[in-house]
């Protein structure tokens, strides 16, 4: 199998250099890479959901399998929808997708569950599909890009817990949370005048994150000389950043524009316990959301996040919180296998293409 890999937007070109790390292991398995499209059996094109560029891919006539790099589950554009009714377009490979493929016909301006956060208010657009998918394109959608082999991921995966001697009860910051509420700064939206309905989703993300920052502020009773980080602000280097996540008992991982965030992988690597929303119905490369087993889950409205703090500080818990943290550290550090990402990586490819 010979594969020509086509990119156009260079700001997300590290959503997919994976491939590279990958490319010797493929080879061994019978997929070669080519420079030119004229000899190559199937194109991987790289899309970007805010800018699509599907002309030339689908132009030339030969199997295609979209890899769509945003954070979302729900494919929102409808440029990329259409285009999976296509004989040509094989499949779409994603960063993350919904166990329940019937989710991506849900009209919601992002996750499926963004929708709950809405409580009735007309502040924020849902994004209506123009474009539906029946079953058949239903299964062309599949979660097949390994998110924590992303290059930012490199550093800290480097860090060498000693689960087993690095105690929780030693930490001395309680919670962490150092993350933005202003997406309105993202690259995507900077540019847009503030009544362009665009900017729904940026304020649906700032009301989720601000909700959990005042469900702190109001209802958190700090101890004496207790720490903690809780910032809607970046004010740290990545590196420092990491540092304090190495003496925190507890990641707080609100949403972002999915439901995956950076940080839940930042935090396990670094030894913290990671509490978000429930995101169970959300499916990763891994596989890493299953509460109580790789993370604490919490409602998305942060009603219970004091108690689910309380329950990770509490001494009696130690042990269940000690095998969270085992769990999830070993699933990424298997999940990292090079050889096994470009088998299940090939596995996918000829399931889409053998339908």
């Amino acid at each position: 199998m010979k594969i020509y890999i086509h990119t156009y937007d260079e700001r997300y070109k590290d959503r997919i250099a994976f491939i590279d790390k990958i490319k010797e292991n493929l080879e061994k398995i019978g997929i070669n890479f080519v420079d030119n499209h004229e000899a190559c059996d199937i194109v991987l094109t790289q899309q970007v959901a805010y800018s699509p560029s599907l002309e030339f891919p689908l132009s030339l006539k030969k199997d295609v399998i979209i890899l769509e790099v945003n954070d979302t589950a729900c494919i929102f554009n409808d440029e990329i929808r259409n285009s999976l009714k296509s004989d040509h377009v094989k499949g779409i490979f994603k960063v993350t997708n919904f166990f329940d493929l019937d989710n991506h016909n849900i009209d919601s301006p992002g996750e499926r569950i963004h929708t709950g956060l809405l409580n009735g208010s007309e502040e924020y657009f849902i994004k209506q599909h123009t474009v539906r998918f029946n079953d058949k394109e239903l299964l062309k959608i599949k979660c097949a890009l390994p998110t924590f082999l992303n290059f930012r991921m490199d550093s800290v995966r480097s860090v060498n817990i000693d689960l087993e001697n690095d105690k929780l009860k030693n930490r001395n910051i309680t919670f962490n949370f150092a993350g933005t509420t202003n997406y309105k700064k993202n690259k995507n939206y900077v540019a847009l005048k503030e009544d362009d309905p665009k900017l729904a989703l940026p304020k649906l993300i700032a009301h989720h994150r601000n909700t959990m920052i005042n469900e702190l502020v109001n209802n958190y009773k700090v101890e004496e000389n207790e720490k903690y980080i809780l910032t809607n602000e970046k004010p740290m280097s990545q590196p420092t950043y990491w540092n304090s996540l190495l003496k925190t008992k507890a990641c707080l991982s609100p949403w972002g524009f999915g439901a995956y965030n950076w940080r839940d992988y930042e935090a396990i690597y670094t030894g913290a316990i990671l509490i978000k929303p429930n995101t169970d119905f959300l499916e990763t490369y891994c596989n890493l959301f299953n509460s109580g087993i790789n993370y604490v889950s919490c409602d998305y409205n942060f009603k219970d996040l004091v108690e689910k703090i309380n329950y990770v500080k509490n001494d009696q818990n130690k042990e269940l919180i000690q095998n969270i943290r085992i769990n999830a550290l070993n699933l990424l550090k298997k999940e990292s296998n090079l050889d096994r990402i470009a088998k299940r990586f090939k596995h996918q490819l000829i399931e889409l293409l053998e339908k």
